[in-house]
């Protein structure tokens, strides 16, 4: 074989070799850096409670963040008030059942979501970053590989 035939096979060989590992790299590099994101931007009560009322209904709200905007999901929790009351004093006025009330749903809302996200896969990432005049700036971010 002559020369140049060594040198062609040669010359082949090492780009094919480097064109590999560029093309190794940059798919190492590309999925390192693919994530989606979302936060729970609210937990809340969406009731009203009155002496009546048998259940309670907290709410978190999920935004999936999209280019075409945020994709919601409410994930929810209910109380049932008359098993919440036995866990109270027996002298609690109505008022602060009502408001001991919203609070528990709010807080069980809002763990629900923080499990459901985890149990999904998301990482918590941040929480509470305020843009311009929101009124409710409180947010928890969390991201996941693509």
């Amino acid at each position: 074989m002559n020369s140049y035939g060594r040198f062609a096979k040669i010359a082949t060989v090492v780009l094919l070799v480097t064109l590999l590992g560029q093309a190794v790299s940059a798919q190492q590099v590309s999925r390192r850096q693919r994530w989606e994101y979302c936060a729970i931007i609210n937990s809340s009560f969406t009731n009203l409670l009155s002496p009546g009322d048998a259940t309670a209904i907290g709410v978190a709200s999920i935004c999936y963040f999209q280019n075409t905007g945020c994709r919601m999901e409410q994930v929810k929790f209910d109380l049932n008030l008359a098993q919440f009351r036995k866990t109270l004093g027996p002298n609690e006025n109505e008022s602060y059942v009502s408001y001991a009330a919203r609070e528990k749903v709010t807080q069980g809302a809002l763990s629900r979501a923080i499990t459901k996200l985890g149990d999904d896969g998301w990482e918590m990432i941040g929480q509470s970053v305020k843009f311009a005049d929101e009124t409710n700036p409180r947010a928890i971010y969390f991201k996941r590989r693509k």
